[in-house]
């Protein structure tokens, strides 16, 4: 054998030897991608059944709030066992009636007028909880200017010129809340102010006065109460006659304001507010098994009819809100 045959056989031997490593290789990364794909097809018919078992459970839900709608009105509700086909759900329901509704500083659904009343009681609400009067000033304009429809800056507010020379620019509404989450795109409105008026606050029909169950009360909700009072009510005598109610809940909203001239024989305040004695709006909390762990829901229904509730939304949540 020459050589150049042996430099020849060689050669063919090293080739050989890379085509079969490359095809080793090939086969090796088919394999994870099969093994991949076979993972990721997995988590995904997981996170599906995740989805349809919130579902399941959220539409499941509506009868339990009819039939104990009248305890959720009451403070400190016990979670309620929701049978599922694989285990049990715990479910928190929580009475959400009692809001800020802040589509109430518009007039109209469109935005064309903001009524300057709301706008006075949002200011109140804000430094009830804990904002300075030029914090609230600034918040309720701003507010204001992303919710009507005109482009005009009201003092303190923002309008389109605010929010063009941003890093990632975007235009103002200029049209009524569709969701709450908005408030983290209104000029002033940082995660932590967001955080702190969010328990109070809510997104419903343009124009509409917001709402009050007079039997769900808590401490939290006394700077709410104070805001739509149309006269000045001090939280202390606030406390007092929410404090006051029976163990039963009031049995009119005419029992909740007498309480106000037992004493002294004051008048008692008017509230710009539609004062309710049940659940309008109930949230439910609960959490299913996921792929990666638990998943929480949160699941928001509203009252239609006499007796009638149907689901309005359906979110997950990362358990905090």
């Amino acid at each position: 054998m020459t050589r150049q045959d042996t430099s020849e056989d060689g050669t063919t031997l090293l080739a050989t030897l890379f085509v079969v490593m490359v095809m080793s290789i090939a086969a090796a990364a088919g394999v994870t991608a099969v093994t991949e794909s076979i993972r990721a097809a997995k988590v995904s018919q997981d996170g599906m059944r995740t989805e349809w078992l919130a579902r399941s459970a959220a539409r499941g839900l509506e009868a339990i709030i009819v039939r104990q709608g009248s305890l959720v009105a009451q403070a400190g509700s016990d979670p309620i066992p929701v049978p599922l086909p694989q285990g049990t759900a715990l479910v928190s329901l929580h009475d959400t009636t009692s809001c800020f509704n802040l589509n109430s500083l518009a007039l109209d659904k469109d935005g064309t007028e903001i009524d300057p009343q709301a706008v006075a009681a949002y200011r109140r609400l804000l430094t009830g909880l804990g904002a300075t009067e030029g914090e609230a000033d600034r918040l309720a304009a701003t507010l204001s200017d992303w919710i009507d429809a005109d482009g005009a800056s009201r003092n303190s507010g923002a309008e389109e010129s605010a929010y063009s020379y941003l890093a990632s620019p975007y235009r103002a509404a200029n049209h009524t809340l569709r969701d709450i989450s908005e408030l983290r795109s209104i000029d002033g409105y940082s995660a932590e102010i967001v955080a702190q008026v969010t328990p109070s606050v809510c997104v419903r029909e343009p124009a509409t006065l917001s709402a009050i169950n007079l039997n769900s009360l808590t401490e939290q909700d006394l700077p709410l109460l104070q805001a739509l009072a149309l006269e000045d009510v001090s939280m202390t005598d606030l406390a007092a006659r929410v404090g006051a109610r029976p163990s039963t809940g009031w049995v009119s909203v005419e029992e909740f304001l007498s309480v106000f001239a037992a004493g002294d024989g004051s008048a008692a305040p008017i509230f710009a507010a539609e004062l309710l004695l049940e659940s309008r709006n109930i949230r439910a909390d609960f959490a299913l098994p996921g792929p990666a762990g638990p998943v929480v829901f949160v699941a928001d229904y509203e009252k239609i009819g006499e007796g009638g509730w149907h689901l309005v939304s359906l979110r997950r949540t990362n358990g905090h809100d």
